[in-house]
């Protein structure tokens, strides 16, 4: 809700509808093949964002898988900013919902931890 996304969901999908509707009105055809036009161009249009809503609310509901990602990705900022701009609709939900995200992802996690590198080095025994 603190993007305002679904504004843009709802007024989209009015836009969607519209031209299913005129389409429908135009060829007097109001047949479920036609107006099915409308869920196909919904999803077409916001089924990465759903997908990726749904993997959000899976993280975020299950705190230690939460914290795990939210500390890998505050270790590559731009895998952070790429997600934010995803959730703010300024970036299509395509560009994560890859593989190539996801191989980004799990090199940040596999990278080595320097603070933690540093204190073993430095550890006086």
């Amino acid at each position: 809700p603190f993007t305002g996304e679904g504004i843009y969901l709802s007024l989209r999908s009015a836009q969607l509808a519209n031209q299913t509707l005129s389409l429908a009105f135009d060829n007097s055809d109001f047949s479920k093949k036609t107006l099915e036009g409308y869920e196909r161009a919904r999803s077409k249009e916001f089924g990465d964002k759903f997908t990726l809503s749904r993997i959000l609310q899976k993280i975020i509901y299950n705190r230690r898988l939460c914290n795990f990602v939210v500390k890998n990705l505050i270790k590559k900022p731009s895998l952070a900013s790429s997600l934010v701009g995803v959730i703010g609709d300024y970036y299509p939900a395509k560009d994560i919902i890859s593989v190539r995200y996801l191989i980004a992802f799990l090199q940040s996690c596999l990278a080595p931890d320097k603070k933690f590198l540093k204190k073993i080095v430095n550890l006086k025994v």
